[in-house]
């Protein structure tokens, strides 16, 4: 996953012309705006400590949601408050907020 974020973080600051195979760009402003998150997060990806599965699994339905603040803009800073409840669910023993 740290791979796709990587991946989508290059998209999104280099953008590349249209191909026969049409992408989806990442959000540039979503992004722009998510990027001290999304280093964060990345970096707990790699730094090998303990992540809670929930985390995870929100973090992949976040990555793959081509409807989602990763690809549309869809509201200030909802890619932010995506990525912050994730981070949140990445810790372990934390409990989902209700």
């Amino acid at each position: 996953m740290a791979r796709t974020l990587d991946r989508l973080v290059d998209r999104a600051q280099n953008p590349r012309p249209a191909s026969l195979i049409p992408l989806l760009p990442p959000c540039r402003e979503q992004m722009r705006e998510a990027m001290p998150l999304i280093l964060s997060i990345r970096s707990r990806l790699l730094s090998g400590e303990p992540l809670a599965a929930q985390g995870i699994a929100r973090l992949k339905t976040l990555l793959s949601d081509r409807h989602g603040p990763w690809y549309i803009h869809c509201g200030q800073a909802a890619l932010t408050a995506a990525l912050q409840e994730i981070s949140e669910l990445l810790k372990v023993g934390n409990m989902p907020p209700s």
